[in-house]
C-alpha cells in the first residue's frame, strides 16, 4: 500500500517500478445478505498511453473468492499474451537448488 495515498498516477508508478501495464480494482463486500456476496472489480490498463485494455466484475458469494482470483488471472494473462515456460520460471534459480522433485511435472 505504498503508493495509496502517495498522489502519484498510475503511470508515475508504473514509470518507479518499471511497469508497463497495471491491474487496479476495488472489492465489496455485502455482509447483510443470507450468503455473503463479494464484488470484484478489475481493469488492466497500459501505462504508456493509459488505455484500459481490459475490464470487469465479478460478483459470486464468498465462499467462491478464489474462483474469482484465477477467473481474474487467466483474463489478465490472456489479455498480455504471457506464456511462462517451466524453464522460464526457474531460469533464474541456482541449479543446485533445482532437482525433480522441486519442479513441476508437465
Amino acid at each position: 500500500m505504498r503508493y495509496r495515498n502517495s498522489g502519484k498516477s498510475l503511470r508515475e508508478i508504473g514509470e518507479e517500478l518499471g511497469a508497463t501495464h497495471a491491474l487496479s480494482g476495488s472489492v465489496y463486500w455485502d455482509r447483510d445478505a443470507d450468503t455473503s456476496v463479494v464484488r470484484v472489480n478489475a481493469e488492466l490498463v497500459r501505462l504508456s498511453d493509459g488505455i484500459d485494455l481490459w475490464a470487469d466484475s465479478y460478483e459470486r458469494t464468498l465462499d467462491r473468492i478464489f474462483a474469482i482470483q484465477n477467473e481474474i488471472a487467466e483474463e489478465v494473462t490472456q489479455k498480455l499474451m504471457v506464456t511462462v515456460s517451466v524453464q522460464n520460471r526457474y531460469a533464474n534459480v541456482p541449479q543446485a537448488i533445482l532437482t525433480p522433485m522441486t519442479l513441476p511435472s508437465r
